[in-house]
């Protein structure tokens, strides 16, 4: 129930340093948030997926900002 806020967060992959000031993300973890980016970018023309659409596109805007902030960037 406690919460030390002073320590940073090291528990996922899908850290985001555009959300937090803690991030510890690297150019190693490029290849993370490229897999989660083209995952649901193919998803986008699955007809199992319609129904969420706008929850992919925002996964996958959360991804490229990651990866533009780590100079790798996707092509669309």
């Amino acid at each position: 129930d406690s919460i030390d806020e002073s320590l940073p967060c090291i528990g996922s992959l899908r850290c985001n340093p555009n959300r937090c000031s803690n991030a510890i993300v690297s150019k190693a973890n490029a290849p993370h948030w490229r897999d989660v980016y083209v995952t649901n970018r193919e998803n986008l023309n699955n007809p199992i997926y319609q129904d969420n659409i706008q929850q992919i596109k925002e996964v996958m805007n959360e991804a490229k900002s990651v990866l533009d902030l780590l100079g790798e960037g996707v092509i669309e």
